[in-house]
């Protein structure tokens, strides 16, 4: 049997960068590999601006479409392979236009008019393939809102990312990754995971930084780039950490914080889950779908001034910290919630149906 032959193209190297997007694409390689695929990544060595992506898919195109039989792709940075000669599968992480409306008090006019206006319409022209994937019904929703004219609502396929329950678990001996860590045994540990940028929430974290830092012993695992970015805080700080080390880190801590103001999916919030640590989070992405209980940890809203946001953060940091079973049963109740939808099997088969149901179909829609 001739293996399928798959190419994927994105904006960077995954293998260099951190991102979820770059999670997402090492996993799927994983999974397209295991099932005996061929598969090669496709992506610019210099990406600036979408002249580049353009330039370069230019140049790629007669190679993709003699040697391979399958094209996924991730937004926006497929919206010139539009008119490429083979099957092809899209794949929404996020908007940018959606986020530049969820930022547009925190961030530079001139970032706030690219987003919204260049990546907006390159977003726009994304929807070309009967098969779009987005990662959450959160996202979903507002891509229908922003794009949603005619058949495109149709042509969007909810399958939320998934999360290998088997590494990120929960560890018993908190104790000894203290120790690993020097972090003191019996301290109330906060974790904070993102950016130091205002669409990670950066702001609100230092301000509640400020008013609980005699309280809650703080650290912080922080990716580079970003926009606006803030002065970071003088505490135990984390850069660039691989997997098994953010394991480590999600399950020493007592809560994960995660006031990032847009967020397509959000990793962190299923990662720490399935380790069994509570997060506070803002009501975005795949957290939207988390109620009931859940709703006394969240920033409600995510478009909120300042001022709000920490109040409500502080009172979410308050009530882990003096309801100690709460926190227990939030992190054991989220690892089950992770096992039960987000779990890499269920996302695995998922995907794979999706893949099979494309290249066995004549058809040019899902639904059909």
């Amino acid at each position: 049997m001739v293996a399928l032959k798959v190419a994927i193209l994105t904006g960077f190297d995954p293998y260099e960068y951190k991102g979820g997007l770059e999670k997402y694409i090492l996993n799927l390689v994983k999974v397209l590999r295991h099932k005996k695929y061929e598969i090669e990544i496709f992506f610019p060595k210099n990406f600036r601006t979408f002249k580049d992506i353009f330039s370069y898919t230019s140049k790629i195109k007669n190679e993709i479409e003699k040697n391979y039989e399958l094209l996924i792709m991730n937004s926006p940075y497929s919206a010139f392979a539009y008119d490429f000669n083979i099957k092809k599968i899209v794949i929404f992480h996020g908007s940018f236009r959606a986020m530049a409306e969820y930022t547009k008090d925190y961030i530079k006019v001139e970032d706030y008019l690219s987003w919204y206006y260049v990546y907006g319409i390159v977003e726009s022209m994304n929807l070309f393939s009967p098969y779009n994937i987005v990662v959450s019904p959160f996202l979903k929703t507002l891509l229908e809102k922003l794009y949603g004219e005619g058949d495109k609502k149709k042509q969007l396929i909810v399958i939320e990312n998934g999360v290998d329950t088997n590494k990120f678990k929960p560890i018993v001996n908190k104790g000894a990754l203290r120790e690993k860590y020097g972090i003191p045994k019996d301290a109330f540990v906060g974790l904070f995971v993102g950016r130091n940028d205002s669409t990670k929430g950066y702001d609100i974290f230092t301000k509640v930084f400020g008013e609980t830092k005699k309280y809650v012993y703080w650290i912080q695992a922080l990716s580079s780039g970003g926009v606006n970015q803030y002065e970071i805080l003088p505490i135990k700080t984390f850069k660039e950490v691989n997997e098994n080390t953010m394991i480590e880190l999600y399950n020493l801590s007592d809560f994960t914080y995660l006031p990032s103001r847009f967020e397509g999916f959000g990793y962190s919030f299923v990662e720490s889950l399935s380790c069994c640590t509570p997060a506070i989070t803002t009501d975005i992405g795949i957290a939207r779908e988390f109620s009931g209980l859940w709703n006394e940890l969240k920033i409600r809203d995510p478009k909120g001034n300042l001022e709000y946001m920490i109040e409500v953060s502080i009172k979410a940091i308050k009530l882990l910290k003096e309801y100690p079973y709460i926190r227990y049963y939030l992190g054991n109740l989220g690892r089950e919630e992770v096992l039960r939808k987000y779990s890499m099997e269920i996302w695995e088969k998922k995907i794979l149906k999706l893949i099979n149901k494309l290249i066995n179909h004549t058809s040019s829609s899902p639904n059909e």
